[in-house]
């Protein structure tokens, strides 16, 4: 089990909101062509860590007006941010705000068909507790998509991650290829 001290400077702060909103980083990380292999209208999805929603837009536009979207993240910041910019929008129906605290992400909803869990995860002090609570909330079948910074996550520490979650009940499904990431595709099997 892999349990990390949490320190003050693991989080990426709201001040690099624009960053991780960039045109630039649509380059590197573009969320459609990430996330569209994944989703179908009508899906329920959550997306952790999920900063100033660069995912969370894309990801209510794949799902839909039948879909939604739920946008969790430990900074009350970063879901402002959000707010901000759905605040006129169609979207705003499709997106709930979730603030998580640092121990567990708390949402009271269940049976989500999909999970993003993107740069995320190492930041976490405890990821098998995580991980543990993300299967809590996928229904039978539905999936996780785990993607961790190269430059932050060594191969060994993605792959006692994903045994994390195989260990759990997750099976690996697909292994995609994000531009400086690792991840893979798993999928909530019936345990």
């Amino acid at each position: 089990m892999i349990i990390r001290k949490k320190t003050s400077n693991t989080i990426c702060s709201v001040k690099v909101a624009p960053w991780l909103d960039g045109r630039i980083r649509k380059f590197m990380h573009n969320p459609e062509a990430i996330l569209a292999p994944y989703l179908r209208q009508g899906m329920k999805v959550v997306d952790i860590g999920c900063g100033p929603g660069y995912f969370t837009l894309p990801l209510a536009k794949l799902v839909g007006e039948r879909g939604q979207v739920y946008a969790v993240d430990l900074q009350q910041g970063m879901l402002d941010i959000i707010e901000e910019k759905i605040q006129n929008s169609v979207l705003k129906n499709r997106i709930v705000l979730h603030r998580s605290d640092t121990e567990k992400i708390g949402l009271e909803e269940h049976d989500f068909d999909f999970v993003l869990s993107f740069w995320m995860l190492h930041e976490v002090p405890n990821p098998q507790k995580m991980l543990a609570e993300i299967k809590s909330l996928l229904r039978p079948g539905g999936h996780l998509l785990l993607i961790e910074p190269r430059l932050h996550v060594s191969i060994k520490d993605f792959t006692e991650e994903t045994n994390l979650a195989k260990n759990l009940g997750f099976k690996e499904y697909l292994t995609p290829h994000p531009f400086a990431s690792r991840a893979v595709l798993l999928k909530n099997e019936i345990f």
